[in-house]
């Protein structure tokens, strides 16, 4: 290889390399140690009712003697999959504001006709999260998220819309063996 090809080669390493420091440098936002919880200070054992509608149908899960009850009915639930999906809620990462036009809400499916809304209850009604889920992120492990009384749209990670879009029936106690 001749000193001018090798020269070459560093030249195009360094470009490459300073194109990635500017794209992932400290002054990302997209970095993991700079994302903050998307509802901060949710404690789980805080929640007492779970409520995600869609178009077709709504899921209301409510905490009542020490487990989980579905619906109106008040059927027992699945407590193991409420437990885990506040888990999930409350590990949530905030990522990056994708969009802050309100028309763009329709295309991230953020909008209360395409994706679920979600409220999260506390004590006597109390409103500790409200947010709507909007469809899958770039990555597959993240989605678009929209908060109540917000015009922003935001990519969250993981992705909470294989949870909050589950049928009631699948929330439905497991039967006992």
């Amino acid at each position: 290889m001749s000193r001018r090809s090798t020269v070459a080669l560093l030249a195009v390493l360094l470009v490459c390399a300073a194109a990635a420091f500017f794209v992932q440098g400290p002054g990302s936002t997209d970095r993991p140690r700079d994302r903050e919880p998307f509802v901060p200070g949710l404690k789980t054992g805080d929640v007492v009712r779970v409520s995600a509608a869609r178009a077709a149908a709504e899921v209301v899960l409510t905490r009542e003697g020490g487990g989980w009850k579905l619906g109106a009915a008040k059927e027992p639930a699945d407590g193991d999959a409420v437990e885990a999906l506040l888990a999930k809620l409350a590990g949530a990462l905030e990522g990056p504001v994708v969009s802050t036009n309100p028309a763009k809400q329709a295309a991230y499916e953020t909008d209360p006709g395409t994706g679920v809304s979600v409220r999260l209850e506390g004590a006597g009604g109390k409103t500790l999260a409200a947010f709507v889920v909007g469809k899958r992120g770039p990555d597959f492990a993240s989605c678009y998220v929209h908060r109540d009384g917000s015009q922003e749209v935001l990519l969250v990670s993981p992705d909470l819309r294989v949870d909050l879009a589950r049928p009631a029936e699948s929330w439905r106690e497991p039967p006992k063996r």
